[in-house]
């Protein structure tokens, strides 16, 4: 007779569970083993160092003064530093006699602007071409109001371009020589290079952008790139013209200087050259823009140097 089939053996669960891993603790124990061995040589060799800086270091040396020495240097003491000061020539004799004594005489203060505080008409008068008057303190022309700062000790000028209509070169010095009464010096700028700087550069460009009003967004001026040039050298140059009245029109290389607006922002750098020592304010009397406002214009750094004279 056939034997029934057996069933299986079920399985042994003691052949099939996981073996503990012995090399897994025998690893950390030698990671703790090298950890105490790389703080003990740390330790050690601190050690060795600390005792070697200990080493006794040679004395120091000190210098000591013999008697004569100390007898020279009383003697330099008694007679004051002056032999520190240097040798003074010719040049600098001069120098000192073209500066003014603070002591002596009215001090001066020179205002510059765009435009000078007056009205220029023609005259009725035979044999005078000009007549020229304060402008009215009524229309707000707050450098006409300055004329309140004149005393006996302190003299006022004015410098700036003559308001209205270009003068003609042929009339120019008659003018020049009304406005010097009145302590006013005129800069007189070529036609052209006036449009540009007053109506390219500082209307069309720099008012604007003070405003906030990006130059290229205005009638959608997509030829601005092209007219830059032209109008920054225009204004570089009416500034230059400026610059060169201001220096005539100093006396004394220590005078104060009041530079007004934005038309004239690289006056202060260019005076500085020519009068080191003058005393220089500007005052601009538009808003500031923003960096991120300001940074569009092509020439911000050129603008910056100027005023920080």
């Amino acid at each position: 007779p056939t034997q029934p089939p057996q069933s299986p053996a079920p399985p042994n669960p003691s052949l099939h569970a996981p073996q503990p891993y012995r090399g897994r603790a025998r690893g950390i124990r030698m990671d703790w083993l090298l950890w105490a061995l790389s703080v003990l040589v740390a330790l050690i060799g601190g050690f060795v160092l600390n005792q070697l800086s200990r080493r006794e270091s040679p004395p120091p040396v000190v210098s000591v003064y013999t008697q004569e020495e100390i007898e020279s240097e009383k003697k330099t003491a008694e007679k004051g530093l002056d032999f520190l000061e240097p040798a003074k020539n010719d040049d600098d004799n001069e120098g000192e006699d073209a500066d003014r004594d603070q002591s002596e005489g009215p001090e001066e203060l020179v205002i510059v602007s765009y435009r000078l505080p007056v009205k220029v008409m023609k005259s009725k008068t035979p044999g005078k071409t000009w007549d020229v008057i304060w402008d009215d303190p009524l229309a707000r022309n707050v450098f006409a109001d300055l004329k309140v700062l004149k005393s006996d000790r302190l003299i006022v000028k004015w410098v700036g371009t003559v308001p209205g209509p270009d003068i003609p070169r042929n009339d120019q010095l008659e003018l020049e020589e009304e406005l010097e009464q009145m302590n006013c010096y005129p800069v007189f700028l070529p036609p052209k290079m006036r449009q540009k700087f007053y109506g390219g550069f500082c209307k069309n460009t720099l008012w604007q952008l003070f405003h906030y009003v990006m130059p290229q967004a205005v009638r959608l001026d997509t030829d601005f790139g092209t007219r830059w040039d032209e109008v920054w050298q225009a204004y570089r140059a009416g500034n230059m013209f400026f610059s060169k009245t201001v220096a005539r029109v100093n006396e004394h290389n220590d005078n104060m200087i009041w530079i007004h607006g934005y038309h004239l922002l690289l006056v202060p750098s260019l005076v500085r050259r020519r009068l080191p020592k003058a005393r220089i304010g500007l005052f601009v009397h538009e808003p500031w823009p923003s960096s991120e406002v300001f940074r569009s214009l092509p020439a911000r750094e050129n603008l910056l140097s100027g005023m920080l004279a």
